[in-house]
């Protein structure tokens, strides 16, 4: 409290102007070298252990609009004003304002740590200095302007437009597929124009065949793509896998001409397929009119066959026909197929 009483009569004694003491810098104009842990902003006060965004080191790439915050440990070590209360102001290069003050109103011989939130990063992609000043006023921000002479370059950032997805399979629109159909994801990723990729990674890889094998709306499908930066984007479209319809063939016990073939007396059989292809594992029941004659479930090749009784083998003769049916499951759709018993051909 002594300290800044003696400083407001000594901003008094100068007419209410605010005193600014922008000291020599060790680089002006260009960020410290390469291995460098410290950064002169005036006046031999020092900023240390630079992060941006949590990030260690004073170099960053974001993409458009990020928020950037800076954080640093400072201390100070000028000598021309030991009552003075000093700030260190950080800024984009060329802003209007200062953003924060990492050394926040301390006195010679002082250090601490400190952040400051810059602000969005530029929309227009580029490399954009960081900077930070030394001075001695009453307030953060007091005497700050873009073009005072002595600010050093404490950090750069490197806006980047993040790397971009192109996924066409499956597509935006919410495609439709049936259940266990064979369809190919198609996408591929592009870094931004300052950097190079470093992954594209799809729930499967890229031409291999998307999961149908649950039925089901909104089943979803991501792409995510990461620059040599660390800048990603994910892009995820969504998809509906629907029952697939079957079809069912049965069998006659008996052709009187050629090919003279038959599944034989008191015997049913049927073929379940699906798009061609057969379907194993699913029930098939035999039916005459109300009458149940029995059931049976297909093999690999997609057949099912049984024996009937001598009562019901009678009842079907009568009738020259039965029913084989599949009821509607999670997977596949129903269907039904009738057959003569005794047919000419």
């Amino acid at each position: 409290m002594h300290r800044r009483r003696r400083l407001v009569g000594f901003r008094s004694f100068f007419g209410l102007v605010a005193v600014i003491a922008v000291c020599g810098l060790i680089v002006a104009g260009s960020a410290q070298a390469a291995g460098s842990t410290s950064y002169d902003v005036g006046a031999s006060t020092l900023l240390t252990n630079i992060t941006l965004n949590g990030v260690s080191g004073n170099a960053l790439t974001v993409a458009p609009g990020t928020n950037v915050t800076i954080a640093a440990n400072w201390s100070d070590h000028h000598t021309g004003c030991p009552d003075c209360v000093d700030f260190v102001d950080v800024a984009y290069a060329g802003s209007a304002n200062a953003a924060g003050c990492i050394e926040n109103g301390a006195f010679v011989g002082e250090s601490g740590s400190g952040s400051a939130d810059l602000g969005d990063a530029p929309a227009t992609p580029g490399t954009y200095d960081i900077i930070g000043e030394f001075l001695q006023v009453f307030n953060c921000g007091d005497g700050y302007g873009p073009n005072n002479a002595g600010r050093n370059n404490i950090g750069t950032i490197t806006v980047d437009a993040p790397p971009t997805v192109t996924l066409t399979t499956p597509p935006a629109s919410t495609a439709t597929y049936t259940y266990g159909q064979v369809v190919d994801a198609n996408y591929s990723c592009t870094a931004g124009a300052q950097s190079t990729l470093s992954t594209c990674v799809g729930t499967v890889a890229n031409g291999s065949p998307i999961n149908t094998s649950s039925v089901g709306s909104g089943q979803s499908f991501s792409v995510t793509a990461t620059d040599a930066d660390g800048l990603t984007t994910t892009v995820t479209h969504t998809y509906n896998v629907v029952a697939t319809s079957t079809r069912l063939e049965a069998w006659p016990q008996l052709i009187e001409f050629e090919p003279f073939a038959g599944i034989g007396s008191r015997v049913v059989a049927a073929t379940l397929t699906s798009g061609g292809s057969a379907v194993s594992g699913q029930t098939i029941y035999f039916t005459v009119g109300s009458t149940a004659l029995c059931n049976a479930t297909t093999n690999a090749h997609g057949y099912a066959t049984c024996v009937i009784s001598g009562a019901n083998e009678s009842l079907v003769t009568s009738v020259n026909y039965y029913r084989a049916s599949y009821s509607t499951t999670t997977d596949y759709t129903g269907s039904t197929a009738t057959t003569p018993v005794v047919t000419l051909f």
